[in-house]
């Protein structure tokens, strides 16, 4: 019997959204073939592909939180039609946002 192989994956709950399950992983095998993992963490590495979104109720709260605990974002707080909104990625490559929605 082959040996189990070792997956790099993490499920994490937003405090914000405890209903909504986060997986992040590294794509591979045995979830896919590594042609199709190496196509998949290329996109990530460009941008065009990332989970979503993580609601909060203070996002320059939050931003500023997160910043102290090591987390790098590439956009700061911005104000936008919907709300403000700043953009980071995991430690995975993926791109988030981190919403606070206009009341």
């Amino acid at each position: 019997m082959p040996a189990p192989v070792p997956l790099a994956r993490h499920l994490l709950h937003s405090p914000a959204q405890p209903e909504v399950p986060i997986m992040l992983a590294v794509p591979g095998p045995p979830i896919m073939d590594e042609e199709r993992a190496a196509k998949v963490r290329e996109l990530v590495s460009l941008g065009l592909y990332g989970p979503g979104a993580l609601a909060t109720d203070d996002c320059r709260a939050t931003y500023e939180e997160l910043s102290a605990k090591g987390v790098e974002f590439y956009e700061e707080p911005n104000e936008r039609f919907y709300g403000i909104d700043a953009g980071f990625r995991d430690p995975f490559g993926n791109q988030w946002r981190l919403t606070q929605t206009k009341v």
